[in-house]
């Protein structure tokens, strides 16, 4: 069987037992989920007040908060900043919001620095499936986000990022998010159709470019004879940090495949 045969015939329970092609190609409604969760729940109003915004997370959890910091950076007329170990800046007070987000409400550095937070008299917010966080949260009378989700962390994306979305609308830094999100889930699902597994070859950008990239990636250094590609992701400032992520999911795909 070609390569071109290949992609359009996979073996998903062979080629991937975590299920993440099916989670991809359920993005959308994961997203729809998310933003109908969101609004289950409410934040006090004196959050509004708040003079900056810190974002806690580590791997899919921090990715879903970079990506969030990136775009809304520009629009908000207070710092935003993403963290992604134990320790709080210095700057962070009274004024300061702190939202953390742990998909399985039991990630180390997100509890200790939730714990910090909380002892600096900062105003908190939590997203997460439960756990730890969730209790601490219900200790702290901190607003939780709750989700439910059965999946590897980094399949959670759509709601970490849907849900920190929503959170910032309903604090009043962004607007319409609400009345665009119809729209979003259209685009997603005309992407799934252009680009998702069932989308053929020939007519499918993302196989096209599996096709051609096919051989050329590498990450062990001893297979010297192959001729690799190199792949340039130009980006606006603002999007920076999501073309960081690609490139480190990307990168870790290439060691996956080579190991």
């Amino acid at each position: 069987m070609g390569i071109m045969d290949s992609l359009d015939k996979i073996d998903l329970k062979k080629a991937d037992p975590a299920l993440m092609s099916e989670r991809i190609e359920n993005f959308p409604e994961m997203c729809a989920d998310a933003y109908q969760v969101s609004q289950q729940y409410s934040i006090p109003s004196y959050y509004i007040k708040v003079k900056k915004v810190v974002l806690i997370g580590m791997g899919g959890s921090g990715a879903a908060n970079d990506i969030v910091k990136d775009l809304v950076s520009e629009t908000l007329s207070i710092p935003v900043e993403s963290i992604h170990n134990y320790v709080l800046p210095g700057y962070v007070d009274a004024e300061t919001l702190v939202i953390v987000s742990s998909y399985s409400g039991e990630t180390e550095e997100v509890l200790s620095a939730f714990i910090s937070a909380y002892q600096r008299g900062v105003k908190l917010i939590a997203i997460t499936t439960g756990g730890k966080l969730k209790t601490l949260a219900s200790k702290y009378h901190a607003p939780l986000f709750e989700f439910e989700l059965k999946a590897c962390p980094r399949a959670a994306f759509p709601y970490l990022f849907t849900i920190l979305i929503s959170v910032f609308e309903k604090l009043g830094f962004i607007s319409d998010f609400g009345a665009t999100f119809p729209k979003l889930i259209s685009t997603l699902e005309e992407a799934r159709q252009k680009y998702g597994l069932s989308s053929p070859l020939f007519s499918n950008p993302a196989k096209i470019m599996a096709q051609k990239l096919y051989g050329k990636l590498h990450a062990e250094s001893r297979i010297k004879s192959m001729k690799t590609a190199k792949i340039l992701l130009p980006t606006k400032s603002s999007l920076s940090l999501i073309t960081m992520q690609f490139r480190a999911w990307f990168s870790r795909q290439i060691q996956l495949i080579s190991s």
